[in-house]
């Protein structure tokens, strides 16, 4: 039965997914991070960040079924301090401008996840000093302005939750930096990680099955070990082939708390244990350097 909306117990196992499917698909997120530094930590930074997000979860079944402020909070304050490189300071931000919409209400209903998704968005693009356009900002962008008509149009829970991964799969044609990294035949890591976020809500809305990872490890012609996903509808990492990149990790996300630049909500909001209305900024913001 397709759900109409979403309690906290319903938000709390989506998370749990949304890890899972990081997790399953860390290893080709991680060979599409080429542009604009190939570091070949973006699977790796972002999966960490909602790691940390789940353990925070997990934390509260100390003082009975939490509520969705309670799981509003965990969210936020759990991607907040587990936030690793660019790509987990800009999932972070996501995530909290979600979270903050999704305690207001209460429920999670198609106008919820729609205003939550606009909230993410200006979050996100907030968070970075020089926006760049055709990464994982655009990703979310689109689909937020793809969910909000849906959702002024009087559209469900599904049917927000389909336009906006339906946009989001679409955002990066038109984009310099999509043409960059069309011709090393990939497509943006960061915005590919962000539809991972997507996927979930659809199999919690409606039982849809998570997208398998691409074959990871093959070798192509020059001895460069490559990944190749199966061609099929929606997903922007079919039918490419994924050249393998470096895998040293940033000095960004191999320390612990926020990388440099990193605008001061992160000790604004270190000792907060609920979302906040809105995710707090100030001066400061980060370089999207290697999302």
């Amino acid at each position: 039965m397709t759900a109409t909306s979403l309690d906290a117990a319903a938000l709390r196992g989506l998370m749990g997914t949304f890890r899972d499917a990081l997790i399953s698909h860390r290893d080709v997120l991680n060979l599409l991070n080429v542009y604009p530094v190939p570091d070949g930590d973006t699977g790796s930074n972002m999966t960490m960040t909602v790691e940390s997000v789940v353990a925070e979860l997990d934390g509260l079944d100390a003082g009975g079924p939490p509520g969705m402020v309670e799981v509003a909070g965990a969210i936020s304050h759990g991607s907040l301090m587990g936030a690793r490189g660019n790509s987990g300071v800009i999932l972070s931000q996501v995530l909290r401008g979600l979270a903050a919409n999704f305690a207001e209400a209460g429920a999670v209903d198609g106008r919820t996840l729609a205003d939550g998704l606009v909230a993410a968005s200006e979050a996100a693009y907030r968070a970075v000093m020089a926006p760049v356009e055709g990464t994982i900002l655009t990703v979310v962008r689109e689909s937020s302005v793809a969910a909000e008509a849906t959702a002024g149009g009087g559209g469900d829970l599904l049917a927000v939750a389909e336009s906006a991964r339906e946009a989001g799969a679409r955002a990066w044609p038109g984009h310099p930096n999509a043409a960059r990294l069309a011709e090393a035949g990939v497509v943006d890591a960061g915005g590919s990680g962000y539809l991972l976020l997507l996927d979930p809500v659809l199999t919690v809305v409606d039982g849809r099955p998570l997208p398998d990872p691409p074959e990871v490890g093959r070798r192509c012609p020059g001895g460069r070990p490559e990944t190749r996903a199966p061609r099929g509808d929606g997903d922007p990492l079919r039918g490419h082939v994924f050249p393998r990149a470096r895998t040293g990790r940033s000095t960004a996300s191999r320390r612990r708390g926020p990388p440099w630049g990193i605008r001061s909500w992160w000790s604004g909001a270190m000792g907060s244990g609920t979302a906040p209305s809105t995710p707090t900024t100030s001066a400061a913001p980060l370089r999207q350097g290697s999302p």
